[in-house]
């Protein structure tokens, strides 16, 4: 029996910082965000403030979702080995770390101006209400990309408050996150969909399924349909 892994590097999976590719979708427009509000030249103790509040923001919301859906993550293969889903972080140590996590963006926050640290205080109920947003929102990626378009209005705004830039890339994230999404999700689309979520790759599966479907003879489509039932 394989011994039991350090709580420490328990906590890390729960934040994921052992897979970097999440963290540098935020990261990355946020930095670019920084950069060009900054003409190349921003200040050095921005950008560290930039790059750990995505850190600790970003945390914050890996632990949130994973409260929303330690219930449902055992049932995908994906997600079942989630520290919050297998039970090797109980729900008040994951509370403790999501707490931890805001407390140090807040820290960070305060390090900026005025309008851009209530930017931060903004984005913080979008981000911790998306995994509800699942539920109920037949593209919930719309919703994480509206709180991760936060990053380059943050960052934008803690250069320049210059509106018109900003939400042009912000619509720029909008656009990077659904993309990313959709790509990423495409090998999702033959688990289990018992799941009471809601997917963005499945709303767009569904709409290609529909058109497949209307050109496919009807003896064909009912035997597809029917295949799809028993997954």
């Amino acid at each position: 029996m394989p011994s039991p892994k350090p709580t420490w590097q328990t906590i890390l999976r729960l934040l994921r910082w052992d897979k970097p590719e999440g963290r540098l979708i935020l990261m990355i427009p946020a930095l670019w965000a920084v950069f060009l509000s900054a003409r190349g030249a921003p200040p050095w103790m921005l950008v560290g403030v930039i790059v750990l509040g995505s850190l600790a923001t970003s945390a914050a919301g890996c632990v949130a979702n994973d409260l929303w859906d330690r219930n449902i993550d055992p049932q995908v293969k994906r997600t079942q080995t989630r520290p919050l889903a297998s039970r090797a972080l109980s729900v008040r140590v994951g509370v403790g770390v999501m707490l931890v996590g805001l407390v140090c963006a807040y820290g960070l926050a305060a390090y900026l101006n005025r309008f851009t640290f209530w930017l931060c205080v903004a984005a913080v109920p979008v981000i911790l209400l998306y995994p509800g947003a699942k539920r109920v929102f037949p593209v919930p990626q719309l919703v994480l990309s509206i709180a991760w378009g936060f990053a380059v209005l943050i960052s934008w705004s803690a250069v320049s408050c210059a509106e018109i830039p900003a939400a042009t890339g912000c619509l720029g994230q909008e656009t990077w996150l659904l993309w990313g999404q959709r790509c990423c999700g495409h090998w999702h689309l033959t688990r289990c969909m018992r799941c009471p979520i809601e997917k963005t790759t499945d709303a767009l599966a569904s709409i290609r399924v529909r058109c497949f479907l209307a050109n496919m003879p009807p003896w064909r489509s009912g035997r597809f349909i029917q295949a799809r039932s028993c997954c």
